[in-house]
């Protein structure tokens, strides 16, 4: 660990004194010239000096030790620098700022990017590999249960590979499969199942069952018996997961409410999902940030919220957390994909005093 005594410690030391007093970000660099650390500041100087303050704390020490150089880039105000830093998080991923990777959530239902795609439960969400994904359930043995009565009612592929082969596996046999690998069913008709179990799961409540219900109806009254029959079981299956799933609140409004708790570098952040009432999931985090306290959100957020859909119209925050670009950037973010309201966040007391809903214990710390 460095000392005041060292040569390295008083090379960052005078690195961080002749720093501008203009706003900016700078990067902490080790001996290997990785970058660890990526932070933001209102005035470079004041920011980077407050490293080598007396009474440091243990985050802070944590950085120092680890540090070979300090490198930073000025900007023309605040915000500008806000992006910046959202920019190099993303390129760098440094180490010492949030990185979701370690999350713990509830599982999701995954539809694969393949010509004839599966769908299995899972607990990691690859945002850039093609795939549908459904959920969170918060009961994941329902929907267990779901998927069961899903490859009961729709003849998919089980195999994790998809490989050609000159015979079909048991599951053809048993009328469980159509054997796509032995183009016992070409890619059309197979697809029209996929499209029917997004159906399923679009998660519009009863705008999708009373769609699903119509079509169901017409599909008997054009004779096509088969296909009514699997949006009937299909409706059956999914009222069953989703009565398992209610957690059911007054308000109908979609809305999240995050929460987070500190131990030094170690943060923990809560995020209950709340849509048409009822309660979808939450999602639990832990991770390690050397930001400050009222800057912690604004770092997570900027994570959590990469996917531009996944924004609700409100977000219930600690009233101790810092939102003064947060807003700006998230509306923003929003105008790129729909000119609808923006995302507004709402402060409270506590993030997590909602009446009876889960991990209360995760902000105890927070407001």
């Amino acid at each position: 660990m460095l000392n005041t005594q060292t040569s390295e410690y008083e090379k960052l030391h005078e690195t961080a004194l002749k720093a501008p007093s203009s706003s900016g970000v700078y990067l902490w660099r080790n001996s290997e010239e990785t970058v660890i650390y990526v932070g933001k500041a209102k005035n470079l100087k004041n920011r980077l000096s407050s490293y080598f303050s007396a009474g440091r704390n243990i985050k802070t020490e944590l950085l120092v030790s680890n540090a070979a150089s300090i490198e930073y880039i000025t900007t023309s105000n605040e915000y500008e620098a806000f992006l910046l830093e959202n920019n190099l998080i993303k390129k760098y991923t440094p180490r010492y700022n949030i990185q979701l990777k370690d999350g713990k959530s509830y599982p999701v239902l995954k539809i694969t990017n393949e010509e004839f795609p599966r769908l299995y439960k899972t607990r990691q969400v690859k945002r850039n590999d093609g795939a549908a994904y459904f959920g969170p359930f918060p009961d994941a043995g329902s929907l267990d249960t779901f998927i069961d009565t899903l490859y009961k009612v729709y003849p998919l592929r089980h195999c994790r590979s998809f490989k050609k082969r000159e015979a079909p596996c048991m599951y053809y046999h048993i009328g469980r499969c159509k054997a796509p690998c032995c183009n016992k069913i070409d890619k059309q008709t197979y697809n029209e199942f996929i499209e029917e179990i997004k159906a399923l799961l679009e998660g519009k409540g009863d705008e999708t069952v009373n769609k699903l219900t119509s079509e169901m109806k017409k599909a008997a009254a054009a004779l096509n018996f088969e296909k009514a029959a699997r949006l009937r079981d299909g409706l059956r299956a999914l009222t069953i997961m989703q009565n398992q799933n209610i957690v059911e609140d007054f308000e109908s409004e979609d809305r999240d409410y995050i929460a987070h708790w500190r131990e030094g570098e170690l943060v923990t952040f809560c995020v209950l999902k709340i849509r048409s009432g009822k309660l979808l999931g939450r999602d639990n985090f832990r991770v390690e940030s050397l930001n400050e306290d009222e800057e912690l959100l604004e770092e997570f957020a900027r994570s959590y919220y990469e996917s531009k859909d996944s924004l609700p119209p409100k977000i219930f925050i600690s009233e101790q957390d810092n939102t003064e670009f947060l807003e700006q950037w998230l509306n923003q973010l929003e105008g790129e994909v729909s000119p609808c309201a923006p995302t507004s966040l709402v402060a409270t007391p506590s993030a997590v005093g909602v009446g009876s809903l889960p991990c209360r214990s995760v902000g105890q710390g927070v407001g």
